[in-house]
């Protein structure tokens, strides 16, 4: 298969409409708390500035002085305070309205529209949660994001029912979804390219972060831990291990094999960006994006439960997330069979397949897997 093919294969068939719609939902939700401003909660509530408003105005008039914002920089235009939080309370009316799906195309275009245009005048530089947002927003509105979990295709289904016709169909092309994931791996590779400098390698962009933590610390009784806090070679180490993670994220979303791995990683991974500093709305966006490489294709799977399981109810919730169709039966023991009725999986092994393909179950399914398998080859070998 030459490259052509490659690519074509990649870009080209079919995938489930409704992984559009959960990227919707969850990326509506990380755009509401990123207006709001209940972002990076850790460091806010270590260092005591979590705070949350209707909007949550990130350039307040008391913080900036008028000419902070307004004329021209470069050449280029700067807002007023009044024109700013204009945007910004557009940019969380939208948010709403994409996360419920009104106007969901048109809506999610919308925020990512508004974030890039506070992206290009917010006068402290560059923000990655705004980047990551305005393109993972304008390129799900070029899908039918608004076709399932959205108030959209309540309306539609009514509709449908009122002239009598039929139910659309379920899948739709997949190409919106390889570019969002392409670009999940372009943020990283960015993120990565971005650290490679004296002040990441050497701590020093770490250093303003490590003491106001201190300060707090010794603030609320712990001063003891000011010295492990502090210690130069801790926190030089986190850096570069977040550059390396970010290097593989870069790939690893890309190689199927990898995949679970990354997901670990990624959600590991930004839970420490948020404890060591307060990057906004970048970790929830981009776990809201992981959803794009949660099992995107149509169903391939079933899951079969004994009426009355204890896991029924956990296993379909599941169903949203894990892309398995769960449906109750009369057996005794809980099976998964593919589109051809071929059992796959039977008891244990068929609850851990399904566990092992979501992106914070997969650890401890990956374990218990793990050790059944070691388990079996001891019986073997006795």
């Amino acid at each position: 298969m030459n490259a052509w093919q490659r690519l074509q294969r990649w870009s080209g068939g079919d995938v489930d409409v409704d992984v559009f719609g959960r990227l919707r939902v969850f990326l509506g939700i990380a755009a509401i708390c990123k207006f709001i401003g209940l972002t990076s909660p850790v460091p806010r509530l270590v260092m005591g500035k979590l705070s949350v408003g209707l909007p949550a105005h990130r350039y307040p008039a008391t913080q900036f002085p008028p000419t902070s914002l307004g004329g021209y920089v470069d050449g280029w235009p700067v807002p007023t305070h009044t024109q700013y939080e204009t945007l910004e309370i557009l940019g969380l009316v939208l948010s709403v309205t994409m996360t419920v799906g009104l106007a969901g195309r048109r809506s999610t275009f919308g925020v990512g529209l508004v974030s890039f245009l506070l992206l290009v005048v917010d006068p402290a530089g560059f923000k990655h949660n705004l980047w990551a947002l305005s393109v993972f927003a304008m390129l799900l509105s070029l899908s039918p994001c608004g076709a399932t979990h959205s108030i959209d295709a309540v309306i539609g289904r009514a509709w449908r029912r009122w002239r009598g016709t039929t139910m659309t169909t379920a899948t739709t092309w997949v190409l919106p979804l390889r570019l969002l994931q392409l670009q999940i791996a372009v943020v990283y590779l960015f993120s990565t390219l971005r650290k490679l400098n004296d002040g990441w390698s050497t701590g020093h962009l770490l250093r303003s972060t490590v003491d106001q933590t201190g300060a707090k610390l010794v603030e609320h009784g712990y001063g003891w831990l000011v010295p492990v806090v502090s210690w130069t070679p801790w926190y030089v180490a986190g850096a570069w291990l977040t550059v390396v993670l970010e290097g593989f994220l870069a790939i690893g979303f890309l190689v199927p094999r990898w995949r679970p791995f990354a997901f670990f990683i990624g959600v590991v991974l930004h839970l420490w960006i948020d404890i060591a500093l307060d990057v906004g709305a970048y970790s929830l966006v981009m776990f809201a994006a992981y959803i794009a490489f949660i099992e995107p294709s149509p169903h391939r799977h079933t899951v079969r439960l004994p009426r009355g399981h204890r896991w029924r109810w956990p296993l379909r919730a599941l169903d949203w997330l894990g892309r398995v169709v769960v449906v109750e039966h009369d057996e005794g023991e809980v099976v998964v069979v593919d589109n051809d009725g071929v059992v796959v999986h039977r008891g244990r092994a068929a609850l851990v397949f399904v566990a092992r393909r979501l992106p914070v179950t997969f650890v401890p399914a990956f374990i218990i897997d793990t050790v059944g398998v070691l388990r079996r080859r001891r019986q073997r070998g006795s």
